[in-house]
C-alpha cells in the first residue's frame, strides 16, 4: 500500500488521443500523386547491399 498512497496525489493519465491532437501527417495510401509534385520533391534513399541468401545445413557445416 505505500506505492499507493504514495502515487495517489499524481494526476491522471490520459489513455485516448483527443481528435483534435493528431501528430504528424497522415496520407491516404490508395491515392496516387501528381507528377509534378513528385518531381518538384526532394526525396534521398539508400540502398543496402545485396545479402547472401544462401543456408547452411547441419550436415555441411561438420557439426552433428
Amino acid at each position: 500500500m505505500k506505492i499507493a498512497w504514495r502515487y495517489q496525489h499524481l494526476p491522471k493519465v490520459q489513455t485516448a488521443l483527443a481528435s483534435s491532437s493528431r501528430f504528424g501527417h497522415y496520407y491516404d495510401v490508395s491515392k496516387t500523386m501528381d507528377p509534378e509534385i513528385c518531381q518538384a520533391a526532394r526525396c534521398h534513399g539508400f540502398y543496402l547491399p545485396e545479402h547472401s541468401t544462401a543456408v547452411t545445413s547441419p550436415t555441411t557445416t561438420g557439426h552433428r
